[in-house]
């Protein structure tokens, strides 16, 4: 499936999150900050998750509604990032429907682009310590974020490198500009 991009359609899958719950982006009438993950024990990906997490009040006071997927199975998912007590809705995707529908990509180059960041990526491995090469899908797979508004993708990011996604300041400069538009 080719990338998505601003004011193209979200495609209406089933998400189905650990808890039970299935929203479907297609019709949520909050905004949404959909994360394409890795893998659970990704330590780029974990980072990514303790990030969220801390700023997760933040983050729901500007009305958005955080989904984390990951192509792991739920007791990865569990294993790897329970230590965080994740605050948001995390969904497991092993057959990749989710990444396929959204364009996310696999790339040995972004593998090479994170690796050239020798020092950032020692430090990242380092500090969220989870065994990198338990793997489930593609070691290659990037992340990808969408900010999901009304069915529609409002933003798009495809993931250069493996610790690449949405700042918290972008997003917030977006939900304040989405406020003055409507």
């Amino acid at each position: 499936m080719p990338r998505l991009h601003e004011g193209d359609a979200v495609p209406d899958v089933e998400l189905r999150t650990l808890a039970g719950a299935a929203p479907r982006l297609a019709s949520s009438p909050q905004a949404v900050w959909l994360c394409l993950w890795r893998y659970a024990a990704c330590p780029f990906c974990n980072m990514r998750v303790h990030l969220l997490t801390k700023e997760h009040a933040r983050i729901q006071a500007l009305g958005l509604r955080v989904i984390g997927v990951f192509p792991s199975p739920k007791e990865r998912i569990e294993k790897y990032l329970t230590r965080y007590q994740v605050p948001f809705e995390l969904v497991s995707d092993p057959s990749l429907s989710l990444y396929a529908a959204f364009g996310a990509e696999t790339s040995v180059l972004g593998d090479l682009r994170t690796a050239a960041n020798v020092v950032g990526s020692v430090k990242t491995v380092l500090r969220y310590p989870t065994n990198a090469l338990a793997y489930d899908g593609s070691f290659f797979q990037m992340p990808a974020e969408f900010l999901v508004q009304r069915g529609v993708v409002a933003k798009a990011r495809y993931g250069r490198t493996l610790d690449d996604g949405f700042s918290i300041e972008d997003v917030e400069a977006w939900a304040k500009s989405r406020r003055t538009a409507g």
